[in-house]
């Protein structure tokens, strides 16, 4: 149910009028494939986990179990 609702709350998120201008990558990562065992072994009670990445940025800003909408707008605005 985390995995959902987060999932939900970054769709609506990237939808905003914000980040209209805002280019974004997004990488969905299923840790229960078995190709995906390394992101099992690293994450498997951390889920959902949400890493922003950034040209220049020495290690990715990352949001784990829950989600807000206002947190994930001010780290999708930065530069």
């Amino acid at each position: 149910m985390l995995c959902t609702n987060a999932k939900n709350i970054l769709y609506k998120t990237l939808d905003s009028e914000v980040l209209k201008d805002v280019e974004t990558d997004l990488k969905v990562i299923d840790i229960m494939d078995p190709n995906n065992s390394e992101a099992f072994d690293m994450y498997c009670y951390d889920v959902p986990v949400l890493h922003v990445d950034r040209p220049g940025q020495k290690k990715p800003v990352k949001f784990m179990h829950y989600f807000f909408e206002d947190k994930l707008l001010e780290e999708f605005t930065k530069k």
